[in-house]
């Protein structure tokens, strides 16, 4: 049957699979066009981590198939714009935002005690549903656990991250192995975005942005984005800092002193 497309990017394209035996919407991630073995591991990779992970913010995947032209996976079907569609290029009120942030936040906590890093957080990775709130993280295509080998030779080509969102330490310039902090740096950048409406590093060249994530400091905040709180500045500079010791140690501190904001606001 031909399935309709609904999205197309260099590596991979995915279809909307209504008419399938588990009888409710379903995804095929398919490669696109001629593919390396890289992408293919890629989608393997992705299959392997989520097939027995139960996470509410993550899309179940239910199969990895090949035929002659590639493989594709299946998995679940779910509803939402991207962040950077729903909250970034549309402005939102300060306590929506607050308040997706701490889901976001949660969702993050659950992949993270599940002994995963994503690698690979920022706007276009995230989806909401706008009528629920609920938050789906996707793309796991670039994530590793933090008990495997892989971990120990990550670099920036293995982590697929766009150069907007990476942590200092995803650069590869620094000889530092990824960890979770890497992904709170990222969701320091993505709560930037969606604060102010661009990220705090602007620039086309990998390079520069490489320069700019180590050695320079963003602007705070709340000078970037007139009348947002100090507090909630302060939380979001903090997973900016470049040392991962001066950033959030996980998810535990940054959601109490996110949903601390929430009720205070």
């Amino acid at each position: 049957q031909e399935l309709p497309c609904i999205h197309s990017g260099d590596q991979f394209s995915i279809f909307l699979y209504k008419d399938n035996e588990y009888n409710c919407p379903l995804i095929l991630k398919t490669l696109s066009g001629s593919y390396t073995d890289k992408e293919a591991a890629i989608l393997s990779n992705e299959y392997e981590l989520l097939k027995d992970l139960n996470i509410p913010e993550v899309r179940k995947a239910l199969r990895l198939i090949g035929f002659e032209e590639g493989f594709a996976l299946v998995m679940e079907y779910c509803e939402g714009l991207t962040i950077e569609s729903a909250f970034i290029k549309q402005r939102k009120n300060i306590s929506q935002i607050l308040d997706v942030m701490v889901s976001i936040t949660r969702a993050v906590h659950h992949i993270h005690i599940n002994n995963i890093i994503h690698n690979c957080i920022n706007s276009d990775n995230i989806l909401i549903d706008e009528k629920s709130n609920l938050i789906h993280i996707i793309d796991f295509g670039h994530a590793v656990r933090t008990d495997s080998e892989t971990l120990k030779i990550i670099n920036t080509q293995a982590t697929g991250n766009s150069p907007l969102y990476m942590s200092p330490e995803q650069t590869s310039r620094l000889n530092l192995r990824i960890d979770n902090r890497s992904d709170l740096y990222s969701l320091g950048i993505l709560f930037y975005a969606m604060l102010t409406g661009k990220t705090p590093f602007e620039n086309e060249n990998p390079t520069e942005l490489f320069h700019c994530h180590i050695a320079k400091t963003p602007t705070p905040l709340h000078i970037a984005q007139r009348g947002i709180p100090i507090v909630i500045s302060e939380i979001v500079m903090k997973l900016l800092s470049k040392a991962r010791e001066d950033r959030y140690q996980s998810t535990y501190g940054l959601i109490a002193d996110l949903e601390k904001c929430l009720s205070m606001l």
